[in-house]
């Protein structure tokens, strides 16, 4: 699986991260913006692992996500209007501080996965739709803030709060 995420995810992941921001502070900062990701709800992921466990061929690779790319910016762009249209937050601001979360070009710039293997052998393919994956994200962790409050890295004091 390329770039899960889902609810319960920890929330120094990408998508935790621009949610958790959201739902706390009027501007979510993060690194670069224009690296290209695939993401993968959570119980596509499994149900791709089930799939490859009962039908795929042993010793094989599989791989599964959404089979098309998206940019962080574009991703970040996605969950703030969710977000928004479902109640959780007002207007947000999108900020890169790309010096201080990676040092020079360590980012990957494009990662996209071809699940075609898998479908073909096995019929998997993706049933949640990002828009539908990230409204139930953003609804765990506005329900769970006691669950992740103390694992975030980006509060403002400075200092980790203890887990």
């Amino acid at each position: 699986m390329f770039n899960n995420y889902g609810p319960r995810q920890n929330p120094r992941y990408l998508t935790g991260t621009i949610i958790t921001q959201a739902l706390e502070r009027e501007e979510i900062e993060l690194g670069n913006l224009e690296p290209m990701r695939d993401f993968c709800y959570c119980t596509d992921g499994v149900r791709g692992h089930l799939a490859v466990t009962l039908e795929g061929i042993a010793g094989d690779v599989y791989c599964y996500g959404e089979s098309r790319n998206i940019s962080v910016l574009d991703w970040a762009t996605l969950i703030l209007q969710v977000g928004g249209d479902n109640g959780y937050w007002p207007a947000r601001k999108i900020t890169s501080a790309e010096e201080r979360f990676r040092p020079g070009a360590s980012d990957v710039i494009a990662l996209r996965v071809g699940y075609e293997k898998l479908n073909r052998e096995t019929g998997w393919r993706p049933h949640v739709s990002w828009e539908e994956g990230v409204a139930r994200t953003i609804a765990w962790y506005a329900d769970n803030r006691d669950r992740w409050i103390g694992r975030v890295d980006w509060r403002t004091t400075g200092v980790r709060e203890s887990e």
